[in-house]
């Protein structure tokens, strides 16, 4: 273990899918350093998007909000460091790492890491694991929605995730942050699966416009949409996770779903899309080996 005198933070940010990213990352620096590892909540604290809230929180064990003038202004500087690819330094007792982390820690120091860590390297299957069992720890297996569904669901049975909503108001300088996967992503990878399935659920944030993703669709096959208004953010992720046959978008969320769906049923189809990022668009190093890398996008 570190030095007491010595304080690693990993700072958290988004919602469920990013939090599991980060959490998969801290547990891979955690047992490289084998060091105890503290979790930052300042920005969910701070943020007031409704799905941006700690999810899965009894896997952070050690949690604090680091929100002083110090750590702020430390944070500034070293965020312009970064982007000119120049090493971090102290400030006022902090030094902020982006997506990295020293080989050596010095004492009283207060190390802030911080990013979105969206890696496929960081992936383990003993913290894959533990998130799954923290996710049937808290859902509600009593609730009559989730009942209902789960006895919907069966290996014929497709899960498509649909987002839309903020990846289209999230801007910056009136600059859109997200890309937006087209129409015929979902209509091509959704036919090529028609002769597998006979059900199809489909998790979106953007009810109107979903039926224009669906191709044409025989007698047998069944569509059922199911709304943000419907489930909270744990219970859709749970669900999307117990398909065989899933679509997922460019989005953490239902990538983290697929993973711990592939986690117990290991033959199960995951799409994803060929491009994930605005920046960057074809690095797809978050994307498990395991799943099928769609031509569409």
């Amino acid at each position: 273990m570190t030095d007491n005198n010595i304080k690693i933070y990993f700072r958290l940010d988004g919602g469920l899918g990013n939090q599991l990213s980060e959490y998969t990352a801290s547990r891979y620096i955690e047992n490289i350093l084998k060091c105890d590892i503290y979790y930052d909540l300042y920005y969910l604290t701070k943020s007031k998007k409704k799905h941006e809230k700690l999810l899965l929180g009894n896997l952070y064990k050690n949690t604090t909000v680091i929100s002083c003038w110090r750590s702020r202004t430390s944070r500034v500087v070293n965020r312009i460091l970064y982007k000119l690819h120049f090493k971090p330094i102290v400030i006022f007792g902090f030094i902020f790492y982006f997506e990295s982390y020293p080989e050596v820690f010095k004492k009283n120091i207060n190390y802030i890491l911080e990013g979105f860590w969206q890696r496929k390297k960081y992936y383990s299957e003993n913290v894959i694991a533990t998130i799954n069992n923290e996710l049937t720890k808290e859902i509600d297996l009593k609730n009559p929605k989730i009942i209902r569904l789960k006895k919907e669901i069966n290996e014929r049975s497709l899960a498509v995730h649909v987002r839309r909503g903020d990846f289209i108001t999230n801007r910056n300088y009136f600059i859109r942050q997200q890309f937006i996967l087209s129409n015929k992503y979902y209509m091509n990878t959704i036919f090529n699966l028609l002769d597998e399935v006979d059900k199809i659920f489909i998790f979106t944030d953007d009810e109107i416009n979903t039926k224009d993703i669906l191709p044409p669709l025989t007698a047998r096959h069944s569509v059922n949409v199911i709304g943000k208004k419907e489930l909270e953010d744990l219970e859709a992720f749970y669900l999307i996770s117990l398909f065989k046959n899933i679509i997922i978008a460019n989005s953490t969320f239902s990538l983290w779903a697929a993973i711990i769906s592939k986690f117990h049923l290991n033959d199960n189809v995951v799409i994803a899309p060929c491009r994930w990022h605005k920046k960057n668009p074809f690095d797809l190093e978050i994307i498990p080996n395991n799943f099928i890398i769609s031509k569409e996008f």
